[in-house]
């Protein structure tokens, strides 16, 4: 076992030599870190998108009761269902 380790040493294919670390490659420590900062990057991303919708939600908030009063009159959909999905008042959808 000693010689294994002497091995990985030798060759700089081992990382994190700390006594409360584990031991491991560093070509997947590299790795791992890279996808951190791709799961980083896409986090970033969707959350800027998130706040756009959630802009975007507030500019149509007036509009949403005509919306859903169209869809309720279609008839495709319950209008307890339609209300519900787009958070109005039932009342607001009843002729």
């Amino acid at each position: 076992m000693l010689l294994h380790w002497r091995r990985l040493v030798e060759e700089r294919s081992v990382s994190n030599l700390g006594a409360d670390e584990a031991v491991g490659p560093e070509s997947e420590v590299k790795r791992s870190q890279a996808q951190v900062q791709e799961l980083e990057r896409l986090l970033g991303k969707k959350t800027l998108g998130n706040e756009i919708l959630k802009e975007a939600l507030e500019l149509a908030r007036p509009k949403k009761t005509n919306v859903a009063a169209r869809l309720a009159a279609q008839g495709w959909f319950p209008v307890k269902a339609v209300a519900a999905a787009l958070g109005v008042a039932r009342s607001n959808l009843v002729p």
